[in-house]
């Protein structure tokens, strides 16, 4: 159960900041370069994010990581008003795909978080901007199809679920029901068909569905 996009097509993906950093001096003399906010607002759950150090040397890998920034008060911690929410290590000069859980439905921002031994970096950051697909309903309206005809569920009440979803998703999304409604018919024109409760199946949250799927663009 997850959302699929196509990141091999043309124009879907956005410039939305290049930042070039360089170490300095803290505190303690040590020279890093530190946490530093993008200063842009996303909304897409997919995210491109290209992490060039020229000085490289061949056995480094990690690229450093992304973590969201929310908004946060809770009775019991007063340390600090925002929480965090980390992406996977990055690969250093190279584009990386990452998803990212959309946890509210405001923009979110983000930080960047660099290995401690860079002394520069080029970050690029695109963010997805074309035809998302939920595969749930595709998947499920398959499955039923095929049930065996003695199902022990609510045929019916699943198909009016159905519809409520597709109605609530997105453009974007394309499920083909007929194979569905000729099982259903199939299944209610049988008298012996036991009945049970009806399944409480609620409109999917992009950000439930969401499977944690990284790709690596060459």
């Amino acid at each position: 159960m997850f959302n699929q996009i196509t990141p091999e097509s043309k124009g879907v993906w956005r410039l939305r900041t290049t930042i070039i950093k360089s170490a300095q001096r803290g505190k303690f003399g040590k020279v890093y370069i530190k946490p530093f906010d993008l200063k842009k607002e996303f909304s897409s759950e997919f995210l491109a994010v290209g992490i060039t150090v020229n000085n490289s040397k061949n056995n480094w890998r990690n690229g450093g990581y992304l973590s969201q920034e929310f908004k946060f008060s809770a009775n019991g911690y007063d340390a600090s008003n925002k929480a965090f929410n980390r992406t996977q290590d990055l690969l250093i000069n190279n584009v990386s795909i990452i998803t990212l859980p959309l946890l509210s439905s405001d923009p979110y921002r983000l930080w960047f978080f660099a290995p401690a031994y860079f002394s520069q970096l080029r970050l690029q950051v695109w963010e997805y901007q074309g035809v998302t697909t939920n595969t749930l309903i595709a998947d499920l309206g398959a499955f039923l199809a095929h049930a065996p005809a003695k199902l022990l569920i609510n045929l019916p009440e699943i198909h009016h679920k159905l519809d409520q979803i597709i109605f609530s998703q997105q453009s974007g999304i394309s499920v083909d029901l007929s194979a569905l409604d000729a099982k259903l018919d199939q299944l209610l024109k049988n008298p012996s068909l036991p009945n049970s409760d009806p399944l409480d199946i609620p409109p999917p949250d992009s950000t439930l569905l969401s499977e944690q799927k990284f790709f690596l663009l060459q």
